[in-house]
């Protein structure tokens, strides 16, 4: 292969290795530091709740990285080849995340409001941002997989094609044990079913984040054809279908957004948006060489279709009521922090 993609090999497989090391890292500062300490206060029906089988996803870790740094070559098509091994045999038991993933909801609902750890809450303030950590990992192994196979061929192909198969079948059963109903289960699936291995996606499955719609949208002029919008309840992704999946083309915070009503001479039932950029600019994709720039925008404007008056009328209240929701969030943020 050409310079360049062996290059691109190194870069993913030491991604895999770095953030597989920072992750058990994260581990154990959840183990050893915060369940011991909550340890002191919670009784062992409330440390369950918080913590799960943290434990056990620790020594699976542990493990995993041990097997990664032993799967380092000197050749990088027999390091990948090694790496997609390991995979293969630690494969089943992510499916140990299905108990976590379960509780993670209440679990963090209790950190954050029983009397008991107020203290706790107040002196570490990270926990919430830890705990997170074990269902973000569970949905990079397949985007991580994905992002390397587009670099190798052959025979290390189908290899890294079966370790990818592996954790996506882990996935799916997680995301099967998790009550189909949950916010975050449909946030998860978003993410690891709908988008490539951007780097611009940033992470998206996070506590409080829930998807609530996704769609056709249309630009004026037609300047941006053919992209889905993906709303949730505190951000709005612009995605282009790129193969079986979708590129972020823009990703904009709800607080940015201002909703005005349209009139269209083709279609019913349409709702105009106006994106005023407060920060500067918003990082967008360049199709032609794949890589990111920075654009600077004054404004995006764009219509969401919906095919019913009915469909529309909830489409629009949804939107409004969830930028309502975080413009008063944020100016309750923003008065706290000038108040300091």
């Amino acid at each position: 292969m050409p310079p360049r993609a062996s290059s691109e090999r190194h870069m993913r497989l030491a991604e895999i290795d770095e953030t597989e090391r920072t992750y058990v890292n994260d581990l154990r500062m959840l183990v050893e530091t915060h369940m011991k300490a909550c340890a002191t206060v919670l009784s062992r029906e409330e440390m369950a709740l918080v913590f799960g089988n943290l434990k056990e996803l620790y020594e699976i870790h542990k493990m995993l990285a041990s097997n990664l740094e032993a799967a380092q070559r000197d050749d990088i098509a027999e390091a990948v080849a090694a790496h997609a091994r390991v995979f293969v045999e630690m494969a089943p038991f992510l499916r140990a995340y299905t108990v976590y993933c379960k509780g993670y909801h209440k679990g963090l609902e209790f950190v954050s409001s029983s009397p008991k750890l107020a203290k706790y809450r107040k002196a570490k303030p990270e926990l919430p941002s830890l705990l997170i950590k074990p269902v973000q990992r569970l949905c990079k192994y397949p985007l991580l997989f994905e992002a390397l196979r587009e670099h190798v061929t052959g025979d290390t192909k189908t290899r890294l094609e079966k370790a990818l198969e592996g954790v996506r079948t882990a996935c799916e059963a997680v995301n099967e044990g998790v009550a189909s109903d949950s916010e975050m289960a449909k946030v998860v699936q978003i993410y690891t079913e709908c988008f490539d291995a951007s780097p611009d996606l940033g992470t998206l499955v996070t506590p409080a984040r829930r998807f609530l719609a996704r769609g056709p949208l249309s630009f004026p002029k037609d300047e941006n054809p053919d992209l889905t919008y993906f709303l949730f309840n505190d951000l709005l992704l612009l995605a282009k279908k790129a193969g079986p999946k979708f590129s972020l083309h823009h990703r904009i915070a709800l607080v940015d957004l201002d909703v005005k009503d349209a009139i269209s001479l083709t279609k019913d039932n349409l709702i105009f948006l106006v994106y005023h950029n407060r920060t500067g600019g918003s990082y967008s994709r360049n199709d032609d060489d794949h890589k990111l720039k920075l654009q600077y925008l004054d404004k995006l404007s764009f219509t969401f279709e919906s095919p019913s008056g009915q469909d529309s009328d909830a489409l629009r209240a949804t939107l409004l009521q969830a930028t309502a929701d975080v413009k008063s969030l944020h100016s309750g943020l923003m008065s706290r922090r000038n108040a300091r």
